[in-house]
């Protein structure tokens, strides 16, 4: 697994949280996410292990409201388990958002840590 495979995971897992509240996504969360992952947005500590992840992104989810994932950019780092991703999430009740996001992959080519900076798109 290249950290730039795994990053556009990412992205198609955000994309299926962002079209449903059910179930569907969670199965994928222990083969994406490492259990010690941490989740930092804005400096803010968002989640602390793996099985805070599903929580977190639902309380998005219900304020947001649906959303899309338009993938802007991929950079890989010299680093082969850390890249930077650009994005566009576009959600139904909040508005659009530019997202810079590195992600760290762990020895077993899962997401140890992602660490999100991001802006509200005014048009």
């Amino acid at each position: 697994m290249t950290i730039l495979n795994l990053a556009r995971q990412y992205n198609q897992f955000q994309q299926q949280v962002g079209n449903t509240l059910d179930s569907t996504y969670e199965d994928m969360i222990p083969n994406l996410f490492s259990s010690s992952f941490i989740k930092i947005a804005n400096g803010i500590v968002l989640a602390t292990n793996r099985s805070l992840l599903k929580d977190q992104l639902e309380n998005v989810r219900k304020v947001a409201g649906s959303w899309v994932i338009v993938s802007k950019e991929e950079i890989p780092f010299q680093e082969q388990n850390r890249c930077l991703i650009r994005y566009h999430l576009m959600s139904k009740d909040l508005g659009s958002y530019d997202v810079m996001a590195i992600l760290t992959m762990d020895q077993e080519g899962k997401i140890q840590r992602i660490e999100e900076n991001y802006y509200q798109i005014i048009e």
